[in-house]
C-alpha cells in the first residue's frame, strides 16, 4: 500500500474506511493469485481466461477506489455511493472467486456459507447445494473440484445480489423518513402561521364556568363583549384566541416529543453503515409531536373526549398538549420497529429462519 493511499485510510470515515481497506486486501491477494499462476504458493500454468479476469478484477477494484475517494457526501447521496462502491468490490470478489486456486476456495468455504445463510431462503436451491457440500466437506469427502466451484461462485453471486437488495431497501427507507420529516415539519409551521394570521380559525379556547381559557390567556366571560341574542357562543370563545396560541402549543409538543422519543434510543446501538436512521427517526419526532399536540386539543375542543370538553385554565391546556406531544410516540414506535429491522438486514445479523439448516 501507497503512502497516499493509507493517508487517505486514516481519514475517511467509517464506511470509505472499511472500503478502502477491503480494496487494499482485494488487490493484495489478487496479485498474489496472478503470481502464483493456476497453483496454490507455486508457480502454475495460469488457467484459461486468467488475463481477462486479472483485468476484470482489477477493473472493478479501481471503481470502487474511485468511489469511495470521491467528496463526501450526504443523506441519500452517500448511500448511493456506497452501494456503488459495494457492488464493485462484490463483483471483484466474484471474479477472484474463479480466478484463484481450488485451495482458496476451500478457505473461503465457512465464510460463504455464512453468507448465503444470511441472505438466501432456506428453500433456496442454492444455499442447500452450499450447505450439502459443506456438510460433505466435513464428512472428509473428496476434494473440491472445478464444478463446486461453479456451485459456490453462483450461490455468492445470489447472496450479493440480495444484500445489495437490502441496502436499496434501506437508502429507500431513509429517504421515506427524510422526506417524512420534512413534510410533516412544513406542515406543523405552515400550521402554526395559520394561527397567526387567523387566530379565530384554529382556536384551542374552551369555555368553563363563565371563563375563556386559551393557551396564552385566561378571560372571565362577564368581561368579554356583551353577547348579542342568537350569536354563537362558540364565536365569542374563538375571538379571545390568541395569535401565538398555535406556535405556543406546538413547541409544548415538540418538547413533549423530544423527551419521549429519548427513550427510545435505549434499543439504539451505533452502526458503521451509511443508513443514520436512529438520528432521522428521531428527528422525525420533533415535528409529529408539534402536530399531535395541536390536532389532540382541538379533538378535545370539539367534544370528541367525552368529560374533557372544558379545561379550567391555561396551564391545563398546555398540560394536555404535552400528553398529546409525547403520544407521538404510538404513531412513531411503529416506525421505530420497522427501522431496526432495516438496520439488522443491512448490518447482515441473520434473521431466525437464516440459522435454520436449508430445507431439501
Amino acid at each position: 500500500m501507497s503512502e497516499a493511499q493509507e493517508k487517505q485510510i486514516r481519514v475517511a470515515n467509517g464506511w470509505q474506511s472499511q472500503i478502502l481497506t477491503r480494496i487494499t486486501s482485494m488487490a493484495a491477494l489478487a496479485e498474489w493469485v496472478k503470481s502464483a499462476g493456476g497453483g496454490a504458493g507455486q508457480e502454475a500454468p495460469a488457467p484459461p481466461g486468467a488475463a481477462a479476469l486479472d483485468e476484470g478484477i482489477s477493473r472493478h477494484l479501481n471503481a470502487a477506489r474511485r468511489i469511495a475517494q470521491a467528496g463526501r457526501r450526504g443523506g441519500a447521496r452517500r448511500a448511493a455511493q456506497v452501494e456503488s462502491a459495494l457492488a464493485n468490490l462484490q463483483a471483484a470478489d466474484e471474479l477472484l472467486l474463479r480466478r484463484a486456486p481450488i485451495d482458496y476456495v476451500k478457505g473461503r468455504l465457512p465464510d460463504i456459507h455464512s453468507d448465503v445463510c444470511k441472505y438466501l431462503d432456506e428453500h433456496d436451491p442454492r444455499r442447500i447445494r452450499v450447505e450439502t457440500l459443506v456438510r460433505f466437506r466435513a464428512s472428509g469427502d473428496p476434494p473440491l473440484t472445478e464444478e463446486h466451484r461453479e456451485l459456490v461462485i453462483v450461490a455468492v453471486a445470489a447472496a450479493h445480489s440480495h444484500s445489495r437488495q437490502v441496502y436499496a431497501q434501506a437508502r429507500s427507507f431513509q429517504s421515506l423518513i427524510l422526506a417524512s420529516a420534512a413534510a410533516l415539519t412544513l406542515l406543523a409551521l405552515l400550521l402554526g402561521l395559520w394561527g397567526v394570521r387567523s387566530p379565530t380559525d384554529l382556536a384551542l379556547c374552551f369555555n368553563p364556568d363563565q371563563k375563556i381559557v386559551c393557551p396564552t390567556n385566561e378571560t372571565r366571560f362577564e368581561a368579554a363583549n356583551p353577547v348579542p341574542p342568537g350569536t354563537d357562543v362558540d364565536e365569542v370563545v374563538s375571538a379571545q384566541a390568541g395569535a401565538g396560541d398555535i406556535f405556543l402549543v406546538e413547541f409544548v409538543g415538540l418538547l413533549a416529543a423530544a423527551v419521549s422519543g429519548s427513550a427510545s434510543l435505549r434499543k439504539v446501538s451505533g452502526t458503521s453503515t451509511p443508513y443514520h436512521l436512529p438520528l432521522w427517526l428521531a428527528l422525525i419526532k420533533l415535528p409529529t409531536g408539534a402536530l399531535t399536540a395541536v390536532l389532540g386539543l382541538m379533538l378535545m375542543r370539539g367534544g370528541f373526549v367525552p368529560g374533557l370538553t372544558a379545561l379550567d385554565n391555561s396551564p391545563q391546556i398546555l398540560a394536555w398538549a404535552v400528553i398529546f406531544g409525547a403520544g407521538q410516540q404510538l404513531v412513531t414506535g411503529i416506525v421505530d420497529r420497522q427501522a431496526h429491522s432495516v438496520l439488522n438486514n443491512v448490518s447482515g445479523k441473520p434473521h431466525g429462519e437464516s440459522q435454520r439448516p436449508a430445507v431439501e
